[in-house]
């Protein structure tokens, strides 16, 4: 919904009504549609299957991004660390890079990986002689809500 329209029901005197009437005149069935309308710490002034559990639409990207740049900064670099352990083993650190898909190189992931191999053997790494230890202490395992 444009934040004009929003903006506008906001100011009206039957804020229920004319919501109630928005949704009901959506293309997308009203059972699929989460709506709370208010500010923080005042009661909603409008709730509609507020409390359903949602997949979040793709809007969320956009909290999310905005999110992101506020904390990060926009010349933020995420950093997938490759180091020697005392052990023989090869330990890799990742921060969760977005870009480890290989969306952004035709959609083969692999190249990222041959890349990151290339950069490592630059370093001086020809052979392992341990294992490959992924480090992934900077993420949670709470891969579903609970909910």
């Amino acid at each position: 919904m444009p934040a004009w329209i929003l903006s506008a029901l906001l100011l009206s005197p039957a804020v229920d009504a004319d919501l109630d009437r928005l949704i009901a005149r959506s293309k997308v069935p009203s059972a699929r549609v989460s709506v709370a309308v208010g500010r923080a710490g005042e009661p909603p002034a409008f709730l509609h299957r507020a409390d359903d559990a949602r997949i979040p639409a793709s809007n969320q990207k956009i909290l999310t991004a905005a999110a992101a740049l506020r904390i990060m900064g926009r010349d933020y670099k995420f950093k997938t660390r490759v180091v020697r352990l005392p052990d023989g083993n090869l330990g890799v650190r990742g921060e969760g890079d977005p870009n480890f898909s290989g969306r952004f190189v035709g959609g083969d992931a692999a190249k990222v990986m041959r890349h990151l191999a290339r950069d490592v053997r630059a370093k001086g790494v020809v052979a392992v002689e341990g294992n490959l230890v992924l480090d992934a202490s900077r993420f949670d395992d709470a891969w579903v809500h609970p909910d």
